[in-house]
């Protein structure tokens, strides 16, 4: 479960860091 969450934390921070 947290695994998933910080996952999907990390991919927004990756996306935004992209844009």
């Amino acid at each position: 479960m947290a695994n998933d969450r910080t996952k999907t934390i990390a991919s927004a921070i990756v996306e935004n860091g992209l844009i």
